[in-house]
């Protein structure tokens, strides 16, 4: 029922309802609702794509490597195991992998969601039937975004 709450306080209306509120609900930390926004297998592949760079991230060190190993086996994440994250609670991985890099980790080597996203412009948006494209420029980078309307709703996809 909570999580039903949070949904329809999500704008999702439009593609550029849902890029704007991605993208300001990651300015605020706010994971949850940031998730919201993400389609199902794109909030999986976040998850493994921040864990994949905080193990590089660590490079072996002795106080992060250990904290991070501990962060895993607090959501029964296990190295080098196949892990079913449907069932995990996302937001808080998010949470956690992102206080550990603020923590832990140089800042070169920070887990960065939230200085891209404050950064990204977002342009010519083209909608066909139920997938928009987007233009995403971040640092001089241009590159696409793509949405998909599901039970009328966009999600990044």
């Amino acid at each position: 029922m909570i999580r039903e709450i949070f949904r329809k306080s999500v704008d999702q209306s439009s593609p550029q309802a849902a890029i704007e509120g991605f993208k300001s609900t990651l300015i605020k930390r706010d994971w949850r609702r940031a998730l919201d926004y993400l389609s199902p297998k794109l909030q999986l592949n976040l998850i493994g794509a921040l864990l994949m760079g905080a193990g590089y991230a660590t490079d072996g060190d002795s106080v992060a490597t250990p904290r991070l190993i501990k962060i895993m086996q607090r959501h029964g994440l296990r190295k080098h195991e196949k892990t079913d994250l449907t069932k995990a609670n996302l937001p808080a991985i998010v949470r956690d992998l992102m206080k550990w890099s603020d923590k832990y980790l140089p800042d070169d080597r920070k887990l960065d969601l939230v200085e891209n996203a404050a950064q990204t412009e977002y342009s010519d948006y083209r909608i066909e039937d139920d997938r928009a494209y987007v233009i995403a420029t971040c640092k001089g980078r241009l590159s696409e975004t793509r949405l998909k309307r599901i039970d009328n709703r966009w999600y990044l996809i």
